[in-house]
């Protein structure tokens, strides 16, 4: 009987240990991803603030509204957006689309075409696109000065992966 209340105790002590160890892994990886989540979003706020001074200076220029200079920049148009050379990442990763009144324009070659906008602040939005979901996270934000919505954003897959490889 002794040896029976013995197993019985080893038993439940690693039942319990094995179950502290997963509530831990989980609640860490929970962590983990909200602290990179907010990372994210202050990048998002900061290349924002970039993007819209950027945004408000080409505007402001008298060149800006000269049809030459708008069809130089443009790649490819569609129904209701136009895709223009951007900068760096060329949209893979972090991708800015501008709308001026029903106009979108996208920026950067493979930019993503975001949701129209409803509010400012954050949205997750899923993109689909051949056989390939991928979610980003955008910040959106309204210049009523000049009429203009701006939304940046950034894959999440990517930004995780990345992320995942500074932890190590």
């Amino acid at each position: 009987m002794t040896a029976s209340l013995h197993r019985r105790v080893i038993l439940i002590l690693l039942a319990l240990t094995l179950v502290t160890w997963v509530v831990s892994v989980v609640l860490t990886a929970a962590l983990a991803r909200q602290m990179l989540l907010r990372q994210i979003e202050r990048q998002l706020i900061q290349s924002m603030d970039m993007a819209h001074q950027s945004v408000a200076l080409v505007v402001s220029e008298p060149e800006f509204n000269r049809r030459d200079w708008k069809s130089q920049r443009i790649l490819s148009s569609g129904p209701g957006f136009a895709r223009v050379s951007g900068f760096g990442t060329q949209g893979r990763e972090q991708a800015l689309n501008l709308w001026f009144g029903q106009s979108q324009v996208l920026v950067g070659e493979e930019a993503p075409q975001y949701p129209d906008p409803e509010r400012e602040g954050f949205i997750t939005w899923q993109q689909n696109e051949e056989n390939n979901t991928s979610s980003w996270r955008v910040l959106y934000r309204r210049d009523s000065e000049r009429d203009i919505w701006l939304a940046i954003g950034v894959d999440l897959d990517n930004a995780s992966s990345v992320g995942a490889q500074t932890l190590i």
